[in-house]
């Protein structure tokens, strides 16, 4: 990267990390080939590098990207800061060496010019540590934005919630445990076409944003709320056992529909806003496709039998 002088930032790390890293072939013979001839990419080139090679692989690459991208500038920052101490402790020797040669030197050609180059040595010193400085702050930046573009990643942009992706992805880390009782809730806004059709989609972002703010309202730290379609969430809990992940769903069913939403920069209240919801817990033959699929039957027996209700599997199903 230092050879062709690219910029550092996430799209520039993503590129080159998938090129030395070996996995993409085709990555690699395409730089080759646009550096044959000696010139240095572009930031053109790199954005349609990045286009065409490396945003295509999903948010699994990404994450390895971010993550590495992390690991480089933390041992960057590190080395930043070790290299601080050590010049600001080294100029700190220069000074006091230099006061102690200026007493020695008054009558001594030799020592004076030792003075000099000690203060020539000096001046290059403070500036190292200036240069370290802008250096750290570049770098904490850079860490700032690779956080926010892997959260971006992850998150809903208009709820905040965990996106459908990154769902998928915690399922799939649930299933990997298996450690103790799991839950999954599926949550879907009751008639929500027709608030839309009624109201207005902005109005209806205000539905959802509402319901969003409940269901982070009702969870503990471990517990995962995710929007994964339109009007649909799920909620993944970990050691929960079913009866504990009804209960949930109940006091959320209730605050919802307890809860009265007005019109932005107006007082009129909109009607009553309901959600149906569906509970599953985690069975050992589980894979996420069954536990997904017995969930989203629950949620669909709660709507078919009116709506505004909590429906879970029956025990003795298993």
């Amino acid at each position: 990267m230092a050879r062709h002088s690219v910029a550092l930032h996430p799209i520039n790390y993503a590129v080159w990390y998938e090129c030395v890293s070996g996995r993409s072939g085709e990555l690699k013979a395409e730089i080759e080939r646009l550096t044959a001839d000696g010139r240095a990419l572009t930031e053109a080139d790199v954005t349609r590098l990045f286009k065409k090679f490396v945003a295509p692989v999903g948010l699994e690459t990404s994450e390895r990207v971010a993550e590495s991208a992390r690991r480089i500038l933390q041992g960057m920052e590190q080395s930043a800061l070790e290299a601080t101490d050590r010049t600001s402790a080294f100029d700190q020797s220069l000074s006091q060496w230099q006061a102690e040669l200026d007493r020695e030197a008054r009558d001594s050609t030799a020592l004076q010019e030792v003075v000099d180059s000690t203060r020539q040595m000096t001046d290059a010193v403070r500036q190292l540590q200036s240069r370290l400085d802008v250096s750290q702050k570049e770098i904490a930046q850079l860490r700032a934005e690779v956080a926010a573009v892997r959260s971006e990643a992850q998150s809903d942009s208009l709820t905040g919630l965990h996106n459908r992706r990154s769902f998928e992805q915690h399922v799939a880390k649930f299933l990997a445990d298996r450690q103790s009782a799991m839950s999954l809730v599926l949550v879907d806004i009751d008639h929500f076409k027709l608030v839309n059709d009624t109201h207005g989609h902005l109005f209806g972002d205000q539905v959802l944003m509402a319901v969003a703010r409940v269901l982070r309202e009702s969870l503990r730290i471990d517990d995962i709320a995710a929007r994964i379609g339109g009007e649909e969430f799920a909620l993944l809990l970990p050691s929960t056992p079913l009866k504990g992940a009804v209960e949930l769903a109940e006091r959320i069913r209730t605050a919802i529909a307890g809860s009265r939403i007005r019109r932005r920069n107006s007082e009129q209240q909109v009607g009553q806003i309901t959600v149906s919801l569906g509970v599953a817990d985690l069975w050992p033959t589980d894979n996420g496709e069954s536990w997904f699929t017995r969930a989203d039957e629950a949620l669909y027996t709660s709507k078919r039998e009116g709506r505004n209700r909590v429906t879970a599997p029956s025990l003795q199903h298993r």
